[in-house]
């Protein structure tokens, strides 16, 4: 086990790597068929670690940052791409950690603790990303009832394999909601290289708030 971790961060860690020569196995599989690791996700529900990053209080394993990075890292010696798209979702569960109010965690963590739910990351866009230029052109515009979402996307974490939708955007008017969307509240387009999605919710059907500048 690696060094400095203490006896519960090591059990964590062993919890993943548990699972590991089975999602080895799979590998060569998905890559051949280029398809989604459906099967290694439903290890990880059956082994309790969807919410590898959702807080105690919430049901959720609870791994703090260096626990999470050397269980990220024996996930991918099974198969990285499923430790990749896992990242993603781990990563949006800390968003809500950071963001989210009481009810918004036990609604959502509850939904991937209980009901083994996966958050997908929309952000993305043809002409941006984190990586380079970063310029949203996404925009969440008040409608009767909630919000129009309306954007292109060119990429998606878990794509449609997520059953909530984490979408980067701007909303008109200034400090407002940026939403959790669920896959049922979206469209999706195929195109070459892209996909354009629009959505509306109800506003008692969005989830997480956080301030974003428009």
């Amino acid at each position: 086990m690696y060094p400095g971790l203490n006896a519960e961060q090591s059990v964590i860690v062993e919890r993943v790597m548990a699972l590991q020569k089975t999602f080895a196995e799979r590998a060569p599989r998905y890559d051949r068929e280029s398809v989604f690791p459906t099967e290694d996700y439903a290890d990880l529900r059956k082994a309790g670690l969807l919410g590898l990053t959702v807080p105690k209080a919430y049901g959720g394993v609870g791994a703090d940052w260096p626990t999470y990075a050397f269980a990220m890292l024996e996930m991918a010696k099974g198969d990285s791409a499923t430790a990749l798209t896992f990242n993603m979702h781990a990563v949006i569960l800390d968003f809500i950690t950071a963001l989210g109010t009481d009810a918004q965690k036990k609604r959502w963590f509850g939904a991937v603790v209980d009901d083994g739910r996966l958050f997908s990351s929309v952000t993305s866009e043809p002409q941006s990303s984190f990586r380079h230029k970063f310029v949203l052109t996404t925009t969440f515009t008040p409608a009767e009832g909630g919000f129009l979402l309306n954007g292109v996307k060119h990429f998606g974490s878990l794509g449609e394999h997520g059953d909530y939708h984490f979408v980067t955007a701007l909303i008109e008017g200034g400090i407002v909601p940026l939403e959790t969307i669920a896959q049922d509240g979206m469209r999706v387009r195929a195109s070459a290289g892209s996909s354009s999605f629009s959505g509306s919710r109800n506003q008692s059907e969005y989830s997480l708030w956080t301030a974003v500048s428009g």
